[in-house]
């Protein structure tokens, strides 16, 4: 479960190297005004990409833990949850990544900051606890309803 740190860690550096960027020459960072229209495109598509992908993300996973539980071995099952869940915090960090980026780019465009914390905190939510996968991988009742 190492990844799912070192994908945190990953997007912390990003921002760190960005912003010692940012505090030494704030206008030089700025390669688009934020109310241009280049502006707007980028924070439209950042929007968009974080309005898709989360949601995506956890529709994907849902969907493939359902179809773990018909393996027959609970260490299967495990085996290849790890992956899903690892694909899933990607895809959820991607969209931090894109904000995070255009935050700097923008020259500090608040929205973008707006969205980093809504990735951060789907982030959080969705980093798989024992009990989480011990959840999403046993067999349901439910799951048989004819």
């Amino acid at each position: 479960m190492l990844i799912h740190y070192a994908i945190i860690v990953a997007v912390l550096l990003v921002y760190y190297i960005f912003w010692q960027l940012y505090k030494q020459d704030p206008l030089g960072m700025q390669f688009f005004e934020p109310s241009s229209t280049a502006g707007i495109v980028l924070q439209s598509l950042a929007i968009l990409t974080t309005l898709t992908f989360i949601p995506l993300s956890l529709y994907l996973f849902k969907r493939s833990t359902t179809r773990l539980r018909e393996l027959p071995t609970m260490e299967e099952r495990i085996e290849r949850y790890v992956p899903l869940a690892t694909r899933r915090e990607t895809l959820i960090m991607l969209p931090m990544l894109i904000s995070e980026v255009l935050y700097f780019i923008l020259g500090g465009c608040k929205p973008m900051l707006w969205l980093l914390g809504i990735c951060a905190i789907a982030w959080v939510f969705c980093k798989p606890s024992e009990r989480q996968m011990q959840i999403d991988l046993e067999d349901s009742p439910y799951d048989n309803r004819d």
